[in-house]
């Protein structure tokens, strides 16, 4: 339920979209085949891919090219460690608890 409650407030504050959230649905599956799956390692590719570009889409360059891109960096950081790192690394397809309630 701790990740549930991050992942609410990341929601809030990053103003996630619900298909974001159903493609990390997908990444969780992803994660524990590994095993069965050799490729279904590019799990954490395509997270990073698809949050770099939801990131992109919500955060224009503006005024400060510079600034909006560290912006981005410091955010995608921060979605790696919570979503990526401490969700579905960890907690694999179990992560789908914290997303359904979520969701």
């Amino acid at each position: 339920m701790e990740r549930e409650a991050e992942l609410g407030r990341l929601t809030e504050k990053l103003d996630l979209s619900t298909g974001y959230l159903y493609d990390l649905l997908l990444y969780t599956d992803m994660a524990g085949k590994v095993r069965e799956q050799p490729e279904n390692a590019l799990w954490h590719s395509h997270f990073a891919y698809r949050t770099r570009r939801m990131l992109e889409a919500k955060i224009k360059s503006g005024d400060d090219p510079n600034e909006a891109e560290q912006q981005r960096r410091r955010l995608q950081a921060d979605l790696a460690a919570e979503i990526a790192h401490k969700g579905i690394e960890r907690f694999c397809a179990a992560y789908k608890i914290a997303l359904f309630t979520h969701l």
